[in-house]
């Protein structure tokens, strides 16, 4: 019985590979089975859509034929990040162009750059034989799949400063000149006098948690910035510790509208 997901290279990159073609069409069909088992996290088994496995599937076909006619390296069956460096430097020049001779729109370049991104993490995955790579020069889109762009150093920097932006000090921990400034800046947070300030305003007025869990959310889950304008409460489950993006809300292309998250994401969005 055949299979109906098994991918075939292009005709053009059979023919530029001549004997090789076979040994491509077989590590590439590896590559888009991955995607579509574990292709969007591999430790968790989460997979990318079928669109997207498909895509990305396409544009690495069309990588290959690039990387032969320009460079027409000796090792033709397996891609290098020097030549996935050069990808992207010519996408960025625009000396790489559609068939009608446009250059590719900024979306465009950065599939190319994803599907790329996606190549060596499963070379890395299950070969073995590459480690992983990220682009030198970052194209700009609304997709859900970009690459995060921050390391794990970065990311709890600004986490850290999410969670204190906003923040207010406790109100039994301040001395007398202390609160009267905090008032101040309480009074104009909520828009009420400054005679009228409680200590319940400081609560409410305490923008920390607020601001933490969104970031922390975004970080997480990678949702893009109209998913970000749009996001409501009711998209949080904390049964399931999970966010559900419902379908008129979610952006273009998006492969799943169930995020899970971490315990402490959870905790924030509890509070």
């Amino acid at each position: 019985m055949p299979d109906n997901n098994r991918k075939s290279i292009t005709d053009d990159l059979s023919a530029a590979l001549g004997n090789e073609a076979s040994t491509v069409e077989n590590e590439l069909d590896a590559f888009h089975d991955w995607m579509r088992t574990k292709g969007k996290n591999p430790n968790r088994k989460k997979p990318l859509s079928d669109s997207v496995s498909k895509n990305y599937y396409r544009r690495v076909d069309q990588i290959f034929r690039l990387v032969i006619e320009r460079i027409n390296p000796v090792e033709k069956t397996v891609l290098t990040h020097d030549q996935a460096d050069l990808i992207v430097k010519w996408l960025d020049r625009n000396e790489i162009c559609q068939r009608n001779g446009d250059p590719y729109l900024e979306t465009s370049k950065r599939k190319f750059s994803n599907a790329l991104v996606k190549y060596f993490a499963w070379r890395h995955d299950q070969r073995g034989d590459a480690e992983k790579w990220r682009p030198r020069i970052n194209f700009s889109d609304g997709e859900h799949e970009n690459a995060d762009r921050l390391n794990f150093e970065e990311r709890w920097k600004v986490l850290q400063a999410a969670n204190e932006y906003g923040s207010l000090p406790s109100y039994y921990e301040t001395t007398e000149a202390e609160r009267g400034k905090i008032d101040s800046l309480v009074a104009q947070r909520l828009g009420k006098p400054k005679g009228e300030v409680t200590r319940k305003d400081w609560e409410r007025a305490d923008t920390s948690t607020k601001v933490g869990s969104l970031i922390a959310v975004t970080l997480e889950t990678g949702i893009i910035p109209i998913e970000v304008g749009r996001a409501r409460t009711d998209w949080y489950d904390p049964k399931r510790n999970v966010l559900k993006i419902t379908k008129e809300d979610a952006g273009k292309e998006r492969p799943t509208s169930e995020l899970p998250l971490t315990e402490a994401t959870g905790d924030l969005l509890s509070k």
